[in-house]
């Protein structure tokens, strides 16, 4: 969702070409050879710094023991790369921090409204949490787009023994009676995560600039589930 709202460039084509942003920055920022355990690193480290303030950034992973023991100044050369690299992401967020500065609020594209108010910080001043900037615009219009989803796919399965439980952050759970239900109602939400883009348009007029995928998960126990290809 932070391609999709920021419509940067090499964000978006990451997407749409499905490249793995996780493994390219492990070798190109990090310099790191790419292995399981570094990509899951390079991707704790693309999350974090979506929603980080830029000015302690570097710090912050610096002091994070689970993290690549690189040096400080390693650490602001690659947090600056990530920066440079997606420079449209960068230039957006400071776009919301000046929105935010001026108005107090933001709206996003569905027209859900996200009001900030000021802190006190270390200096002494007040000032917004960049970190909540960052993140709600992401946050609030992902869980629009899930909610969306559910309306639909609920809906859609109305004739199968399958039931819709709930949500965990930006995964739909569902309970049903059989495998073979189950499988239908996975196919079901798998074609409407991918009809999101056009559903978002219709109903709030956005156009997003990327597909949406998704995983299909299935099994007796949470434990034991297994993807499901379509």
């Amino acid at each position: 969702m932070c391609a999709a709202l920021t419509e940067d460039p090499i964000m978006c084509d990451e997407i749409i070409y499905g490249r793995d942003p996780h493994g390219s920055n492990c070798v190109e920022l990090m310099e790191l050879e790419l292995t399981k355990d570094i990509r899951q690193d390079a991707k704790i480290f693309n999350f974090r710094i979506i929603y980080a303030d830029e000015k302690s950034a570097a710090y912050a992973f610096y002091m994070d023991n689970k993290m690549p023991n690189f040096s400080r100044k390693k650490w602001d050369s690659i947090c600056d790369g990530f920066y440079s690299k997606y420079k449209g992401f960068s230039d957006v967020h400071q776009q919301w921090v000046k929105e935010v500065r001026k108005n107090g609020c933001l709206v996003g594209p569905t027209g859900r409204k996200w009001i900030f108010e000021k802190h006190l910080k270390k200096g002494g001043y007040h000032d917004f949490n960049k970190a909540q900037i960052y993140n709600y615009p992401v946050q609030g219009t992902s869980g629009d787009a899930i909610k969306l989803a559910m309306v639909y796919i609920r809906k859609r399965i109305k004739d199968l023994p399958v039931y819709l439980v709930n949500t965990v952050h930006d995964s739909i759970i569902l309970d049903g009676r059989d495998y073979t239900s189950c499988e239908k109602a996975g196919r079901i939400c798998f074609e409407t995560f991918q009809e999101i883009p056009d559903l978002m348009y219709k109903h709030f007029g956005w156009r997003m600039p990327i597909p949406i995928m998704g995983e299909i998960e299935i099994g007796e126990r949470w434990s034991e589930v297994r993807e499901i290809k379509y």
